[in-house]
C-alpha cells in the first residue's frame, strides 16, 4: 500500500476541503481556491491584472475579492473536477498544509480556532457535552461521532471523485487517519513556527495579509522566485469576504 501524497491529497481535497467549500457555497458566501478556479481575463484586467496581486502569497484571495467587488459572483461548479495530485512524501504534504495554515492565520483570526472543527476534537467536545447534559457515556458518543464522520467523508469523497475511488477502502481509512491525526501537528507547527514560508526554493517572510516583507536566500533553491511587483488593496473587512484557500 502506498500512503504517499497522492492518496493524502485526494482524501483531503475530497473530504475536509470539499466539505468546507460546499458549506460556504450553500450559504452564498463568495469562495475561491486559486489552484482550480476560472475567472475571465477581462474581469482580471478590470481589477489591475495578475501583476497587481504579485506582492501577496495569497493572491487568489485578493484577486477573487476585487473581482467580487465588481458585482461578479464566484460559485462552486456542480461538476467535480479531476484531481491530478503528484506523488510526494507525507512530509511534503504536511509542509504544504503548514504553509496554507500560516497564510490563513494572516487572513482571518478564525484560523486560530480551526482545530475545534476537526473530527477528533469535535468528538471530544460532543462526548463531554452529552455526558454533562444527558449523562451519556462520553467514550461511546465520541466513538460513534468519529465513525459517522468517517462514513460521511467516504460518501463525500465518492461524490467529489465522480465514481469509484482509485484506491481501496483500507487505503482510504489509512489516509483518512493520517489526515485527521496530522491536522493537530499542522496547526501546532503553523501557530508556533516562524513567520516564513518556503516556496519554489525561496524563503519568504510573511507580513500582514500574506504580504511579502522580505526574501531570504535558501541553499535548496531549485528555481527563481516569482516576480513580486505592485501591492494590492488592503485586507477586506466586509462580512461577505471570501474564504481563502491558497495554493
Amino acid at each position: 500500500m502506498n500512503t504517499d501524497d497522492f492518496f493524502l491529497s485526494q482524501v483531503y481535497f475530497g473530504t475536509q476541503h470539499a466539505r468546507m467549500y460546499m458549506a460556504i457555497n450553500l450559504l452564498g458566501v463568495n469562495c475561491v481556491t486559486g489552484m482550480s478556479c476560472l475567472i475571465r481575463k477581462a474581469c482580471i484586467d478590470q481589477v489591475g491584472g495578475l501583476k497587481a496581486f504579485g506582492r501577496y502569497i495569497a493572491e487568489d484571495y485578493y484577486l477573487a475579492y476585487e473581482v467580487s467587488k465588481q458585482g461578479f459572483k464566484l460559485r462552486v461548479a456542480p461538476t467535480p473536477a479531476q484531481q491530478n495530485s503528484g506523488n510526494y512524501s507525507i512530509k511534503s504534504w504536511t509542509d504544504r498544509m503548514i504553509r496554507w495554515c500560516k497564510l490563513r492565520m494572516r487572513l482571518s483570526p478564525l484560523a486560530y480556532i480551526e482545530p475545534l472543527q476537526e473530527s477528533f476534537s469535535s468528538a471530544i467536545l460532543a462526548g463531554l457535552v452529552t455526558n454533562y447534559l444527558l449523562e451519556w457515556n462520553a467514550l461511546v458518543v465520541g466513538a460513534c461521532h468519529i465513525l459517522l464522520w468517517f462514513i460521511c467523508d467516504y460518501i463525500i469523497l465518492r461524490i467529489t471523485q465522480g465514481g469509484p475511488l482509485p484506491f481501496s477502502k483500507f487505503e482510504f481509512a489509512v489516509a483518512w487517519l493520517i489526515r485527521e491525526l496530522s491536522s493537530f501537528y499542522i496547526y501546532f507547527k503553523a501557530f508556533t513556527g516562524p513567520a516564513t514560508i518556503t516556496w519554489r526554493g525561496k524563503i519568504y517572510r510573511l507580513g500582514s495579509g500574506t504580504r511579502v516583507d522580505g526574501l531570504h536566500s535558501s541553499s535548496s533553491s531549485q528555481s527563481s522566485a516569482p516576480t513580486l511587483t505592485v501591492e494590492s488593496s488592503s485586507i477586506p473587512t466586509s462580512s461577505n469576504s471570501i474564504l481563502p484557500v491558497t495554493g
